[in-house]
């Protein structure tokens, strides 16, 4: 692997290189660092297992392998531990070391990109790298996957280093890095394989091979591995991993067919480049390919310039390490998967630079060729905010998938008032490893089971948190509320956010959150609701109405506060909250629902009691007060045409509906 051909660059060239590889980074660090925290949205459990393992390396459990969530190698989790102990039990602090190292690895892509192709290729590849949406993904994720990458680049790059100048210790080095890739991610046990064909490659052009490297190399690489080689002698189920859960060698997925599985996934492997990507949400932005339409251009000029060399031993390196790293998607399940692919980066990003370097060289009309590639360059970070900071975070999959919820769900429990009890059915904890990891420690919490609810729990003031999918007894939940006290209560009912799994089609509020508080009962009154012509007086007080607008989702919240003046326990209410077009009074959005997000049927209300209702209203266009007007009411469920009468604090009548105001 000789070195490429380039002249000598003088002080002031050096500077200009540096300055553009140091704004190269800086864009790379822009798009990782960039709303790190909420970009992807919530906390995937595979990333709480990470922060869960950080935490017990800070209490001194310090492993070579980790063994929960399907097992999973150290590095990743070691550095975020310095992360976690800095920031705390925080998304972001599980997702640093990715954005760092995400960062960093501009330098070692360009590095070898460069010791193979020269300076333009590597200035261009460590572009590619800031850019593309697959490397910026990778880097905002807190998964161990993305340490494999710097490692092997730099190996790459050390290697070729060793070779040209025979250094031993910069073999040994070598070798190192390729040993550390063991403690990152399970596709770089590949990496050895793509070495292998590149020694072969060498040795049949030079006809010779440098042993005594080699074996500096190789002793490298031991000295790296004796601690998990060690670990394995001891512990050999840990050697296979998840791997043969999702080989296609299992019946389970091959279905009886291993041939056909097979040369589908070669086929879908070879697609991801530029037809069809990675159509898992949590992976990628579901079918992006890794080269947009823009990229795929120089990317199909680079594959022909390679062509054109195939005898060169960088071109031999480069289709090598592609080909062995998509080993690992292809003989797996759900090919082209991005994460395991993950392993074909950098090599993959040098044809683009390499057809992005032939038309910035082109001899005729030079301007049209800088030209072509600055378009290029431009339509492809197009492309990159369009695809992953617009359109990925708008997908409500992306939210589900990522478990949006259950981090809403920490992290409003860790907002609740300190001074009042927090009942928490356990199934959270056990099924949901992000509230292990974000819920605040210090914070107690009863964890209920819900088989197990008994009358006369929740007294005084309590905060409780329920699965309303759960198969939780309302009855006796509201039974307890009931015998709470004879002061007055405020109650408070909230239905959290959407989530929904993997193999489910429906998405369901995550929690419901009931809140009851003594003495914060609302003294004012908007209006009172009686029968019509009924003459027995009201039923209902509205002691507050309010109207909230969020722009940014063209959704409405209506907050009411109720009461029960009579008897009601008879009753079935429904509340109706209705949008109206001023001018053709017909409704544009409405809500209708049993009080309480549908959870405190009226038949259950008492005297002392204040119900907290609220109402989310999707309008679907800007709110505007002039042309809408919202009215609030109530009808029996039986009966929607017989809406109860509205009286006025001034003892007059107003029709059978209330405007927010």
């Amino acid at each position: 692997m000789t070195d490429p051909i380039e002249t000598e660059l003088n002080r002031s060239q050096k500077t200009a290189l540096a300055g553009l590889l140091i704004a190269i980074c800086a864009v790379a660090a822009g798009l990782r660092f960039w709303q790190l925290d909420q970009l992807p949205p919530g906390l995937y459990r595979d990333e709480a297992f990470n922060g869960l393992d950080a935490l017990g390396i800070l209490n001194g459990e310090h492993a070579l392998f980790f063994t929960a969530n399907n097992g999973r190698e150290p590095l990743y989790i070691y550095l975020s531990s310095i992360f976690v102990a800095i920031f705390g039990r925080t998304p972001v602090a599980v997702r640093l070391a990715a954005a760092v190292l995400g960062t960093l690895t501009t330098g070692a892509v360009y590095a070898v990109s460069k010791s193979w192709y020269g300076r333009l290729v590597g200035l261009f590849a460590a572009w590619l790298w800031a850019v593309t949406v697959l490397p910026i993904h990778l880097s905002r994720l807190g998964l161990r996957v993305i340490v494999a990458v710097p490692v092997t680049a730099l190996a790459m790059w050390l290697g070729t280093l060793a070779y040209r100048k025979n250094k031993m210790w910069l073999w040994a080095m070598a070798g190192a890095c390729v040993g550390l890739g063991f403690y990152t991610y399970l596709s770089a046990r590949l990496l050895p394989a793509v070495l292998v064909l590149i020694v072969v490659a060498v040795a049949i052009q030079q006809k010779s091979l440098p042993w005594r490297g080699l074996a500096w190399g190789l002793a490298g690489w031991g000295v790296m591995m004796l601690p998990l080689l060690g670990l394995w002698w001891f512990n050999p189920e840990l050697l296979g991993g998840r791997t043969g859960q999702v080989s296609i060698l299992n019946p389970d997925i091959n279905q009886g067919n291993l041939v056909g599985t097979f040369f589908r996934n070669v086929w879908a492997a070879l697609r991801l480049f530029f037809i069809e990507g990675d159509s898992i949400v949590r992976h990628n932005p579901p079918g992006r390919p890794l080269f947009d339409p823009f990229m795929a251009v120089p990317f199909l000029v680079g594959l022909f310039l390679l062509g054109r060399e195939w005898r060169k031993t960088t071109t031999l390196a480069v289709v090598g390490w592609v080909s062995v790293m998509l080993a690992a998607t292809i003989l797996a399940e759900d090919t082209p998967h991005f994460l395991r692919a993950s392993g074909i980066l950098p090599a993959a990003l040098i044809p683009a630079a390499l057809g992005l370097a032939w038309g910035w060289r082109l001899p005729r009309q030079n301007w049209l060729g800088k030209g072509a590639v600055v378009f290029i360059l431009l339509g492809s970070f197009w492309f990159t905010i369009q695809d992953y900071f617009v359109a990925y975070p708008a997908q409500p999959a992306t939210g589900y998938l990522f478990e949006s919820a259950a981090r809403e769900m920490a992290e409003r429990i860790n907002a609740d008032p300190a001074d009042r009890p927090i009942f928490v059915d356990q199934r959270y904890q056990d099924n949901w490893p992000s509230q292990a990891f974000l819920l605040n420690p210090e914070r107690e919490l009863i964890r209920l089971d819900h088989r197990n609810l008994v009358d006369g729990w929740f007294t005084g003031p309590f905060v409780f948190y329920v699965s309303p999918i759960a198969g939780l007894d309302m009855g006796q939940m509201i039974k307890g509320v009931q015998t709470n006290s004879d002061q007055p209560i405020l109650i408070s009912t909230q239905t959290g956010p959407l989530t929904r799994g993997d193999l489910e089609t429906t998405a369901y509020p995550l929690y419901i959150r009931f809140a009851v508080s003594e003495n914060e009962s609302v003294e004012s009154i908007v209006a009172t609701l009686e029968e019509e012509g009924d003459g027995n007086g009201s039923l209902y007080t509205l002691h507050s109405a309010e109207l909230n607008v969020r722009d940014d989702e063209n959704k409405l919240i209506v907050d009411l506060i109720w009461s029960a003046n009579g008897l009601v326990q008879d009753r079935n209410d429904i509340v109706f909250v209705h949008i109206l077009d001023r001018q053709t009074g017909q409704v544009v959005a409405q809500s209708d629902s049993v009080p309480g997000q549908g959870f405190w049927p009226v038949k259950e209300w008492r005297s002392n009691m204040q119900i907290h209702d609220q109402h989310e209203i999707f309008l679907g266009e800007e709110w505007d007060s002039a042309r809408f007007q919202p009215l609030i009411g109530i009808y029996p469920a039986d009966n929607p045409q017989n809406r109860l009468q509205i009286r006025l604090p001034n003892g007059q009548t107003g029709g059978n509906t209330v405007e927010i105001r």
